[in-house]
């Protein structure tokens, strides 16, 4: 419940935050008490609402203070013991004077070589597709797109290079036209190549399937270049777009208000912004971040091959409603946003999948710093490297701590272009990985927005590219309570069934995160209910019926029958059947009674990996004695220690000539060996009789 506190009782400054609490809520008042995350708030918001304040009080406000200082009444008084520090706070963009042609944002000059060295193979088309059901008017769409182009200069900019660099070239106006295609072609649509050097970077298809039987039933799809838009600027267009339709069915000058700047603003001032000590002061804080950063050991099913080739597929997955519950209320009772919990336990699976604890995942921001760009089409968004220490004795609640710490101080230096970091660190470049980070987590925690055209209802459809832009992705979103969202893979590395483990994997955690507060992380379950039960119960269930008289040397005399010339043992390149063993066996065995060794009698055996260790083993069983088994690098002393103490009577070794163990010794190659029966021996064992004992050395030996 919202309380607000009446005008009166407010101070000049708690009216004005109340006002900033309240306009990035979207409610119409705010109590002073009230939480920011309570009432909805959550990271990207409280980065916003930093913002603010920092741009209406000149205050150098960290993000953490939104968590630490929630309410209205804990940020007055917060802001009550902050000075100014005397540094300028950045200024915020605002309309520039520039020409057609213009220097591009880095985001964009990135995107720009990625698509000439010919490597984006359709990963950065920003495609959305929606069936609408009801009257549509194609004239008034059109329109609608053209006043969209008109009004945002992101959609009438291509791109040309000019001395080694990508520059903007604004066209004063642009048009694309809606084609009218069977819908077996939307993906081909959606995967055409752009020429950026020919706005608009933006094209609509009408599917036509549904005409001969379904006049009111249409598939639209937009399909835009990632250097022209972002997660955001889908939405503005989608809210945008429907008005301008609105307007244009009713013959009426566009509704929407006139923007405060434009992108190539934006580009201009992100260029002047990011220089100088601004500048050093990013890159200092993301060079000890980053320092000596891993490669994540994330285990494959395929070897990588030596090109990422962006083949991808998707597996869906769901939190249910009663999780997600459980998992908001883990976050407001540490201090946390659901995106960290989400985030601290993808940390642990990748941690517990890898056996590291340094574990780096890239995150996406907005990119948009102040309230300006909001309403703009455009290249915004940005990339942070999240890095984070897993260590596996840590409690829930101390890893939600640090994921919290290291997120909130990402998120301040959030304005560091991912491009100019990868520029400034300088990582070992590898066509097979992406730099700094292989794997992606994003919580989608602002809407889509909706497609409202007037007259007609619009759904928006499923969508799969068939691409990965890294190993893995995994991204979430909330939707009636619930949490919806794909695992995204490279298919060139992971088979299905690997990442639908995975998944289920990560379920586990995230209902042992809710449940299990007290254990240390590296002791939480993984394994899903029906893994355990295959594992632990079905795998583990061996027994098979068995004759109660059979012995291992009965059993392998059996197999000795079956097939006597089939390979028994491959060594060094040479082979011995069943049969040749057997009968070199028998030989041990009918010397070892000629030299008194009787059923239950110990015999040392202490030889190198041969085909002899494997005739002695077999020969000892066949005499009915016990095999001692002793590595042959033991010194002497050891060796008769054991012997003595199992009360060995006998020791078969290549030991050097006049080298004393207490007891007889033979040798494999002893001569009176060929001399000896090659029949079957009888000896009196039973399937109870000991096949051989392990020896331990006391410490003080």
């Amino acid at each position: 419940t919202v309380r607000p506190v009446p005008a009166a009782a407010r101070s000049p400054r708690q009216q004005a935050l109340a006002e900033l609490w309240a306009d990035v809520l979207e409610r119409p008042a705010v109590g002073a008490d009230d939480s920011f995350f309570e009432l909805g708030g959550h990271s990207l918001l409280a980065a916003r609402l930093a913002s603010r304040i920092r741009q209406l009080f000149s205050v150098d406000l960290p993000l953490r203070a939104v968590f630490d200082a929630p309410t209205v009444s804990a940020m007055d008084a917060l802001l009550q013991s902050l000075r100014s520090d005397g540094r300028p706070q950045p200024a915020a963009p605002q309309r520039m004077a520039h020409g057609d042609e213009l220097p591009c944002a880095f985001a964009q000059s990135r995107l720009w070589f990625v698509e000439r060295w010919g490597a984006s193979a359709g990963l950065y088309h920003v495609v959305s597709r929606w069936q609408i059901e009801g009257a549509l008017d194609t004239v008034a769409l059109q329109a609608a797109l053209d006043a969209l182009i008109a009004r945002h200069e992101a959609l009438r900019t291509g791109f040309a290079e000019h001395d080694g660099e990508p520059r903007q070239r604004l066209l004063s106006s642009a048009h694309c036209p809606i084609e009218f295609i069977p819908h077996d072609q939307l993906d081909a649509h959606a995967h055409r190549p752009f020429d950026l050097t020919q706005p608009p970077l933006l094209r609509v298809a009408l599917s036509t399937a549904f005409a001969a039987y379904a006049p009111e039933r249409h598939t639209l799809q937009i399909v835009l270049h990632h250097i022209v838009s972002d997660g955001w600027s889908v939405s503005v267009l989608n809210r945008e777009l429907a008005q301008l339709y609105a307007d244009a069915l009713h013959h009426r000058p566009s509704a929407l208000p006139e923007l405060p700047l434009q992108y190539p603003d934006f580009a201009l001032w992100q260029r002047q912004a990011l220089t100088g000590p601004a500048f050093d002061r990013l890159l200092d804080f993301w060079r000890r971040a980053l320092d000596d950063l891993p490669t994540l050991a994330l285990p494959t099913d395929h070897p990588r091959p030596a090109r990422a080739d962006h083949r991808g597929a998707r597996l869906p997955i769901t939190v249910d409603a009663a999780l997600t519950r459980d998992l908001h209320a883990l976050a407001r009772q540490h201090g946390c946003t659901l995106y960290m919990v989400l985030l601290a336990a993808f940390q642990l699976l990748l941690a517990r999948y890898c056996a590291q604890r340094d574990v780096v995942v890239g995150t996406p921001v907005a990119g948009r710093s102040h309230p300006s760009l909001d309403p703009l089409i455009g290249f915004f968004a940005n990339t942070l490297v999240l890095r984070a220490d897993v260590d596996p004795a840590l409690s829930v609640p101390q890893l939600l701590e640090r994921v919290r710490a290291t997120s909130l101080a990402a998120f301040d230096h959030a304005d560091m272009p991912f491009e100019k970091l990868v520029e400034a660190l300088r990582p070992v470049r590898d066509p097979a990985r992406n730099p700094l980070f292989q794997v992606m987590f994003a919580l989608r925690n602002m809407p889509a927005g909706e497609l409202a055209l007037e007259g007609a209802d619009a759904r928006a459809l499923p969508l799969d590219s068939g691409l990965s832009q890294f190993d893995l992705t995994l991204e979430l979103s909330e939707r009636d309570g619930a949490l919806e969202g794909v695992f995204e893979y490279a298919s060139a590395l992971f088979e299905p069934a690997t990442i639908e483990r995975m998944a289920g994997h990560y379920a586990t955690l995230l209902r042992a995160f809710a449940r299990h507060q007290d254990r240390t992380v590296g002791t939480l379950p993984l394994l899903t209910d029906a893994e355990r039960t295959l594992i632990v119960e079905r795998w583990n269930d061996t027994a098979v019926p068995r004759n109660p008289a059979d012995t291992l040397v009965s059993l392998f005399e059996q197999q000795v029958a079956r097939s006597p010339h089939a390979t028994a043992l491959v060594h060094a390149g040479s082979t011995l059947g069943y049969d040749a063993l057997n009968r070199r066996a028998n030989r041990l065995a009918h010397r070892l009674r000629a030299l008194g060794v009787r059923p239950g009698a110990v015999v040392g055996v202490q030889l190198d990996t041969s085909p002899d260790w494997a005739v002695a083993l077999i020969g000892i069983m066949k005499a009915g004695a016990i095999c001692l088994p002793m590595d042959i690098a033991l010194p002497a002393a050891r060796v008769r220690w054991m012997l003595d103490d199992a009360d060995a009577v006998l020791c078969i070794a290549q030991q050097p000539d006049g080298r004393d163990l207490g007891r007889p010794l033979l040798r494999p190659d002893d001569a009176a060996l060929a001399g000896e029966p090659e029949s079957d021996p009888r000896p009196d064992i039973d399937g109870g009789s000991a096949a051989g004992v392990l020896g331990f050395t006391p410490a003080t030996v």
